[in-house]
């Protein structure tokens, strides 16, 4: 169930910052992934690897100055933009690795297999399941 779950909740999120960005998650989001940026180098020899991979993939060195930018100055607009293009519920492809024997909990109390699970919730929100064989 915490799968089904799991999976249903993704979902609603992702039609909904299709539908609309709230003002105040984006600036947290903004400020999470700044920090993130600032927070990521903590000594100056990863800075040097920082800057050594921008070097490798011929990257400018200002690659993290423009990203930081891009950040700020990005739009409600463009983001709404690229959230719709980009979080299409129709277009998702969830992998799920597991024993697809495994018993979990149902609505009615009496208990399915993962796999019975799964395929029942991609039935209901008409996506397809395809089952891959591990090798």
């Amino acid at each position: 169930m915490e799968s089904r779950s799991a999976i249903g909740e993704t979902l609603k999120i992702m039609d909904a910052l299709r539908q609309a960005i709230p003002e105040r998650e984006l600036e947290s989001k903004r400020l999470d992934a700044l920090n993130s940026f600032v927070f990521n180098v903590d000594t100056q020899s990863e800075l040097v690897d920082v800057y050594g991979r921008y070097h490798l993939r011929q990257e400018p060195l200002d690659t993290l100055e423009r990203i930081q930018d891009a950040y700020m100055q990005a739009t409600r607009e463009e983001l709404h933009r690229i959230a719709s293009d980009l979080l299409d519920p129709r277009k998702v492809q969830i992998f799920v690795v597991a024993d697809k024997n495994i018993n979990v909990p149902s609505a009615d109390g009496k208990g399915l297999t993962l796999e019975e699970d799964l395929r029942s919730l991609a039935q209901k929100l008409n996506l397809p399941f395809q089952e891959i064989a591990l090798r």
